[in-house]
């Protein structure tokens, strides 16, 4: 009878172990690599616990087994928002309480808006009725804009008072406030974003001369302005006026407003100017592409969304395609890092948001040339200081075309919560369109016959 000393046996043991150790470790790493970046669904593994064996490992005597956490981003909700008949144009989307977004919108003929909330759960979506909001009385181009803060929503939008005035709105389905007006020239072109708690950033341009920046304050049944600051101002001498303007928040401490300078038919370009949280001005510059074309669109020129502290991306489109320039601050210096994201001519119309994890962007185009114009974009992972490699998404139904040529229905907005669910919106014949996206776990076991042999060396694998 042959004995084996227990040092033996114990350093026999431990080479399997380190060698099915590394066997796994390769595995892992395979599938990490394999994961291409691109598609329109997002997959992935991460290896977890099976409730039974802490090092989520089983060998039996037919092979490996593993138990593991599958992700993948899917199409939880889309296309039609249920919605009143009339959409008159500008739909706009909020992230609202967990796993919810609401879609806003103006109603012509009830001269309302009106809102849906949308509930995400595992594998689908609940909607409720379209709710009032308040009153409106729109003009083809109300510019309606809508974020939520602490205490609930706020919106903005151009209400016409008569036939020569129209007067820049607030409301926040309590109460309502002037903040503006202009007096026959119609031109009144706002925008706003959420800054934090209960205060907002509002901002727009006043017969295309000046742009102005605004701290809002809005809870319960009181909207006060409590901060305002001019951001430029331009006389339109050679053709040069200050147009539709963008704002975006960092939510550390740093403001950025974007506007579009230049002719309502003609060359067009983004200038942006950095804030501070009080409104204190900084650096101002512009970008050297044009933006837009020879036509006026009724609706923010650039989407701006912040990835870090000091640190914004500017979403923006012109007849080369989609650009996606960085603007970073430092001690009071910008750096400027230029990108064309799409080369597609025809694409248009730019709207971007952000959370801490991920940047998304939304435009009307068709950049994977299917054939076929959709609402269409990427999703950006945010890595440290910088931007990492997109997915892209087609955010529509990729068999029905959408519109490109309304310039008073050319808005395309989107929202993303802090877990990483988005959304996207649009108007398309008179009805409310969009789709919201998240990522759904489940659990799947994965074996491996055959990797490992009684000898210790390493045999082929096969199935799952």
């Amino acid at each position: 009878m042959t004995y084996r000393s227990r040092d033996s046996s114990e350093k026999r043991d431990r080479t399997k172990a380190e060698l099915l150790f590394a066997v796994v470790s390769a595995f892992v790493l395979l599938i990490v690599f394999r994961a291409a970046p691109g598609t329109y669904v997002r997959s992935g593994f991460t290896v977890q616990n099976d409730g039974v064996n802490d090092s989520n490992i089983v060998l039996t005597d037919s092979g490996l087994g593993l138990a593991v956490q599958y992700s993948e981003t899917i199409k939880l909700f889309g296309d039609s928002v249920p919605a009143n008949l009339n959409v008159a144009n500008y739909t706009d989307i909020v992230a609202s309480v967990k796993d919810t977004f609401a879609f806003f919108y103006v109603d012509s003929i009830e001269k309302s808006v009106f809102y849906t909330k949308v509930k995400l759960n595992m594998t689908n979506a609940i909607a409720v009725a379209p709710h009032k909001f308040c009153d409106i009385s729109p003009p083809i181009d109300c510019y309606l804009h809508a974020d939520r803060g602490s205490d609930g929503f706020l919106v903005s939008f151009v209400n016409r008072v008569n036939i020569t005035k129209r007067t820049l709105m607030l409301n926040n389905g309590v109460c309502s406030l002037a903040i503006d007006s202009v007096i026959n020239t119609g031109w009144l072109f706002p925008s706003q974003c959420h800054m934090e708690k209960d205060t907002f950033l509002v901002v727009n341009s006043i017969d295309a001369k000046k742009v102005v920046l605004r701290k809002v304050y809005s809870s319960g049944d009181k909207i006060q302005v409590v901060g305002t600051a001019e951001v430029a101002t331009d006389v339109g001498m050679g053709g040069a006026f200050l147009l539709n303007c963008s704002v975006s928040y960092d939510r550390v401490g740093n403001i950025l407003v974007a506007w579009a300078r230049g002719s309502p038919n003609g060359d067009k370009y983004i200038n942006y100017r950095f804030f501070s949280r009080n409104l204190t001005g900084g650096p101002t510059g512009s970008f050297i592409e044009k933006s837009g074309d020879r036509a006026f669109s009724f609706y923010d020129d650039a989407g701006i969304a912040p990835y870090g502290e000091g640190r914004f991306a500017v979403a923006f489109w012109n007849a080369s395609g989609i650009f996606l320039h960085r603007l970073e601050i430092e001690d009071g210096h910008v750096e400027q890092i230029p990108k064309q994201i799409s080369n597609k001519a025809g694409a248009r119309f730019c709207a971007a948001s952000s959370n801490s994890q991920f940047l998304i962007v939304a435009v009307k185009g068709d950049l994977d040339n299917s054939g076929v114009v959709s609402v269409e974009g990427y999703r950006y992972p945010i890595k440290g200081e910088t931007l990492g490699t997109p997915e892209f998404f087609v955010y529509s139904d990729p068999d029905v075309s959408v519109d490109t040529t309304d310039r008073y229905k050319s808005a395309v907005n989107c929202a993303i919560d802090s877990s990483g669910d988005f959304g996207v919106t649009w108007s398309s014949n008179l009805h409310t369109k969009g789709s919201l996206w998240g990522t759904t776990f489940s659990y799947r076991g994965v074996r491996f016959k055959r990797i490992l042999d009684l000898s210790g060396r390493i045999g082929d694998s096969s199935g799952r």
